[in-house]
């Protein structure tokens, strides 16, 4: 016999949550520790102040005897003002060349993935998602959560938001490796950028809340026509078992064109990582 167990939350309220995806295994998380889970930043649209969290007891030898809290808003952490990108949900406004076909920036929700690491003398947790910039473009703001060892008591130890110039910079996707540096790959797009590739990064010993100057993946040389204005969802920074190199993925166009794009896979290691 097969037991099927699930939770369903009283309020529609909860929506796209993420779950802490680990890339620490060399230090796993404390023994007992409840699952992090952080979402829901669309409530208030178009404008927040707050990602919620959950937390997912799991108990694998009595499933039913497993529990999520924090629904309905009652785990909320105060994170700087934000609204938004493109007003949030299904809505595209990323301009390209040569074309009116503007992209969705998904912007009501944090984006792939929520990397969680294990340091022994505190925990972290990094996300990113897309917001407006008070200077009209698309920015990456992304934050790095901290809390104390065998502690769930999440706290924003530092945020920013990634808008150098007029570039529309969304899709992004962040991680930390064992050093404790931090890097963020993205899409970047406006009328004259062709959607391309990029990343920026952080060492520890960068200002809290700061980025690095960015670097090319690829240059992206058509735009997308048509496709609803879908840009592949997601993308993905994903830490290799040695702890140091970063591993993107990300799409492009070779020439303007509908449903025809290519796809990179790009290796970034900072050198503090050894």
């Amino acid at each position: 016999m097969r037991l099927r167990s699930g939770f369903t939350t009283p309020t529609t309220f909860d929506d796209s949550l993420l779950p802490a995806d680990l890339d620490s295994a060399d230090v796993l998380p404390p023994s007992g520790q409840p699952e992090v889970f952080l979402g829901s930043i669309a409530n208030t649209p178009p404008n927040g102040n707050v990602i919620y969290k959950y937390l997912f007891n799991i108990d694998f030898a009595r499933p039913r005897s497993a529990t999520f809290t924090g629904t309905g808003g009652t785990m909320p952490i105060s994170v700087a003002d934000f609204q938004l990108a493109c007003g949030g949900d299904l809505t595209a406004c990323i301009p390209q060349p040569d074309i009116n076909d503007t992209l969705y920036a998904i912007g009501d929700r944090l984006m792939y993935r929520l990397a969680y690491r294990n340091f022994s003398d505190h925990q972290s947790w990094v996300v990113s998602h897309s917001v407006n910039t008070p200077t009209g473009q698309v920015g990456e703001r992304w934050y790095e959560f901290r809390a104390p060892p065998n502690s769930t008591n999440l706290g924003v130890y530092q945020q920013g938001t990634y808008a150098p110039d007029s570039d529309n910079r969304w899709m992004g996707s962040i991680a930390m490796d064992k050093a404790g540096d931090i890097v963020l790959g993205y899409s970047v797009s406006s009328k004259s950028t062709y959607p391309s590739i990029r990343y920026t990064g952080r060492t520890p010993a960068d200002p809290p809340g700061t980025m690095q100057t960015e670097s090319p993946i690829v240059n992206g040389t058509g735009s997308q026509i048509g496709g609803a204005g879908r840009w592949g969802d997601y993308t993905s920074m994903a830490i290799d078992a040695d702890g140091c190199t970063f591993w993107y993925t990300n799409e492009y166009y070779l020439t303007t064109s509908t449903f025809n794009w290519s796809t990179q896979i790009a290796s970034i290691r900072l050198p503090g990582c050894q």
